[in-house]
């Protein structure tokens, strides 16, 4: 007998694989499916959002160690502050400092730390 034989059930498939101790049998949960292949993606993957582990807001006041100076002041009057929007996404951050009264300084450093927190 091949070392890798396939048989079909009427239920699913079933595939032996020699291991160093003897076949594993691999049941499959449900038969795969064939799709078209396109060019490009379906649109839906395209509108969704980013997901992110956590929000800008609380990624931002985490980073008082960042190697980028900006960054890390930012994130350490971000801390400091009880009102900081800390579930907030960027807009909403940059929103709460414009009431503020922060300067350009502050939104440079925004940016730079959005840009990291969508590389996550």
């Amino acid at each position: 007998m091949p070392r890798a034989a396939k048989r079909a059930t009427s239920a699913a498939m079933q595939m032996e694989m020699p291991t160093g101790d003897g076949p594993v049998r691999v049941y499959p949960s449900a038969p795969a499916i064939a799709q078209p292949v396109t060019d490009s993606l379906p649109t839906f993957y395209a509108e969704e959002p980013a997901i992110h582990r956590q929000p800008f807001g609380g990624w931002l006041v985490k980073q008082v160690t960042h190697r980028s100076e900006w960054i890390a002041n930012l994130a350490k009057a971000a801390k400091a502050d009880p009102g900081f929007p800390k579930a907030g996404d960027p807009e909403e951050v940059r929103k709460y400092l414009s009431g503020r009264g922060a300067d350009g300084d502050v939104f440079e450093a925004i940016d730079d730390a959005e840009r990291e927190w969508e590389r996550l």
